[in-house]
């Protein structure tokens, strides 16, 4: 299909792998590395490198994937390209998805609009992302929001940001987060 250059998950688990050089063809291809559709996804001890999308998500792309999980999972040098004005994600797009992200590094990324992380759309479970006790540095998005970028056109508001070193992310409009039409998560 178009999308789930590597792995294309409806739900599961995914863990102890490496996820790379994989990408995404057709014009509304998402997801390099990995793609989560419609269930909950759980991805333990991964690695996710050097992965390229056309569209959202160079690393993985969630899409309605509520009770998500991403633990102990590096994501380093993906790549979103699209520059649509809703793209972006060089690591993780979150699209009416909620993922609690935990002790992940995620590293020279890019993508239009968040180069680490962007998100979109928050799922059922009332928030978008809740990372802690991880690393989102030297991060690039060639518009906006090097490191995460939250847009509050879509409900983003009550994402959450916990114990997270953001650092080095640049950009050409802003470099470590950035959060639009009121799209502010919480940051502890």
């Amino acid at each position: 299909g178009d999308g789930g250059g590597g792995i294309k998950m409806y739900g599961g688990s995914l863990s102890n792998s490496i996820v790379s050089n994989n990408s995404t063809g057709g014009t509304s291809a998402s997801g390099g590395g990995i793609l989560a559709l419609d269930g909950s996804v759980t991805i333990q001890n991964v690695i996710v490198l050097d992965n390229f999308s056309i569209m959202h998500g160079g690393g993985a792309y969630f899409h309605n994937s509520n009770n998500s999980t991403i633990e102990n999972c590096t994501f380093s040098n993906n790549v979103a390209l699209s520059d649509t004005g809703f793209d972006g994600g060089g690591a993780i797009f979150c699209n009416e998805s909620s993922i609690v992200i935990d002790s992940c590094i995620i590293e020279n990324n890019s993508a239009s609009r968040g180069g680490g992380i962007s998100v979109r759309k928050i799922g059922t479970a009332g928030y978008g992302i809740h990372i802690s006790n991880s690393v989102v540095s030297n991060n690039y998005a060639f518009s906006t929001a090097g490191g995460m970028y939250f847009d509050g056109r879509y409900s983003t508001s009550n994402s959450i940001i916990e114990n997270v070193i953001i650092s080095n992310n640049t950009g050409v409009n802003t470099g470590g987060v950035a959060s639009v039409f009121g799209g502010n998560p919480q940051i502890y």
